[in-house]
């Protein structure tokens, strides 16, 4: 076979420039740490190395979005706490004041430390994030929840609670709207309440309100009056006597599943009313101990309006400590389960970097020797050219 010069020339010639190529090639593998640097060089291989990024950068923001959420449920449970304190600290100056013992002046004392504690109390309502949005607005994390008005307070947030995905099939909220926590407290024992009447002249006082058989109670609203001979009678709401009875003091009235007490000594025409519970604010239990405190006892009139007024703001307080505990409750829970989906993201991670890593990252072991082999492979290449290209007849002649 006829070999032309020129043949030679530009065969020797794409041969060294394709060994050229691939030693360029693989000293970009070995700079870049990648066995794929382009799609070309694997286009299976670089396919599901993009599947696996888009999977690591959704796993990040699983992770965001957990870090925010118990971000967020940190600063409510401490601060639930921190008001559970303050309802604790409210309850202990309820009883002190209900205190024989004290005076008008000793009360005014207590009202004006109830008074600070309402306020902290507002405060630890409108608390803010790390983002410097309130915790406990809703969706109106930019706007103050709580706010001071001559009635009492205002909620201004509204009811919606956020929920963030922090994995892909798990999703928490991150809060409760404070109108769920602060305004949203059952009166009473949780199931109803008993009042005395505003024009009543004895001293009944009432106690131990409770349920005796959640079945019979049918939620109807009562009214039991103090008859002649120190009888009573218990009427239904639509004036249907239920229960009749000779009253004495301390003994319990029982009537449609629920019971309660009355010490003193009403008098004939007293009347006492039992509700249903309805929904209050934390704010208003303080405002009528505050103003129970406050107000001057000079008989036993103005003593038994008080204790009336006290018992019932000790029931109301113990249901805002109870909703107190129930909410934190919830957080603690989310915040566990927060704490879960992190672990498994980060287990998720490692798994995902690990298989990206196998299909796209370089041997450095095997490159290295390759590297090695191509630079000797293209040296003995251009060595050959150079002799082979120096032959000729004439050299000879």
């Amino acid at each position: 076979m006829r070999v032309s010069t020129s043949w030679f020339n530009l065969n020797a010639t794409l041969q060294m420039q394709n060994q050229q190529s691939q030693l360029a090639k693989t000293q970009e593998q070995v700079a870049s740490g990648k066995r794929i640097v382009r799609p070309s060089d694997d286009p299976i291989g670089s396919v599901q190395a993009l599947e696996l990024g888009r999977a690591l950068q959704k796993n990040e923001q699983f992770d965001r979005n957990a870090t925010i959420a118990q971000n967020r449920l940190q600063t409510q449970e401490s601060t639930l706490t921190e008001v559970g304190d303050i309802l604790q600290r409210a309850r202990e100056l309820t009883v002190q004041g209900g205190n024989g013992s004290q005076g008008n002046d000793s009360r005014q004392f207590i009202a004006n430390e109830l008074r600070e504690l309402r306020q902290s109390l507002i405060d630890l309502a409108n608390t803010k994030d790390s983002s410097d949005n309130f915790i406990f607005a809703g969706y109106r994390g930019g706007t103050q929840p709580f706010s001071p008005t001559p009635d009492g307070v205002t909620y201004n947030g509204d009811e919606g609670q956020r929920t963030l995905q922090i994995g892909p099939n798990r999703f928490v909220t991150d809060g409760n709207p404070g109108s769920e926590v602060f305004m949203r407290i059952r009166e009473g024992n949780g199931t109803f309440k008993v009042e005395a009447g505003e024009d009543n002249q004895g001293t009944g006082v009432i106690k131990n309100s409770s349920i005796r058989d959640l079945q019979d109670w049918t939620g109807d609203s009562y009214e039991i009056e103090i008859l002649a001979d120190g009888e009573y009678e218990v009427r239904d709401s639509v004036g249907d006597v239920v229960e009749t009875g000779v009253f004495a003091s301390g003994e319990t009235i029982g009537f449609s599943g629920i019971e309660f007490i009355i010490d003193g000594n009403p008098e004939e025409g007293d009347l006492f009313e039992v509700t249903p519970s309805r929904n209050s604010s934390i704010f208003n239990t303080f405002d009528r101990l505050i103003d129970a405190f406050e107000t001057p006892v000079s008989n036993s009139r103005d003593r038994t309006r008080q204790l009336n007024e006290i018992n019932r703001s000790l029931d109301d307080t113990d249901q805002a400590i109870s909703r107190m505990l129930e909410v934190r409750s919830e957080t603690g829970a989310r915040l566990k389960a927060v704490e879960d989906q992190m672990s498994v993201n980060d287990g998720a991670r490692l798994d995902l970097e690990t298989t990206k890593s196998g299909i796209e990252d370089l041997d450095y072991a095997e490159a290295i020797t390759r590297l090695n082999q191509q630079q000797v492979g293209l040296q003995a290449a251009q060595q050959a050219y150079v002799r082979v290209q120096g032959l000729s007849l004439f050299n000879f002649m």
